[in-house]
């Protein structure tokens, strides 16, 4: 996963990143968490063998090096008993989350309980 140095995020203005693309380069966007990062949009344009890992290692990072975000949405497809456990952990890692956009076939009994224990969580 490409990372910047420690404390050093490549744009601190960004607060908005939409990033799609296929699992060759997806890795990439990691270089402009930081922070102040608000909103993410991670878009996987095809289906793909490594999109599953990709997104595990995505989704922890997000959790740890944006601990402010407010919105993630996320289109993969991919079934969600691939990420169902990381999934989980990132929505319990996010206080300040308010929306969520996930595949539709994503939305189960469990998510949407972890989902309802989000302070925040308007849509």
């Amino acid at each position: 996963m490409a990372r910047t140095l420690p404390g050093k995020p490549i744009l601190p203005s960004l607060t908005r990143l939409e990033w799609e693309t296929t699992c060759s380069t997806m890795g990439y966007c990691a270089l402009f968490f930081h922070k102040g990062l608000k909103e993410i949009i991670l878009s996987f344009s095809k289906p793909e063998e490594d999109i599953a890992t990709l997104l595990k290692a995505l989704l922890q990072s997000i959790s740890i090096e944006c601990p402010n975000l407010t919105s993630i949405s996320i289109n993969a497809m991919i079934p969600i008993d691939e990420v169902r456990e990381e999934l989980l952990d990132f929505f319990s890692s996010l206080s300040e989350l308010r929306s969520v956009a996930l595949p539709r076939f994503w939305i189960t009994p469990v998510i949407l309980g972890r989902l309802s224990k989000v302070p925040r969580l308007r849509r």
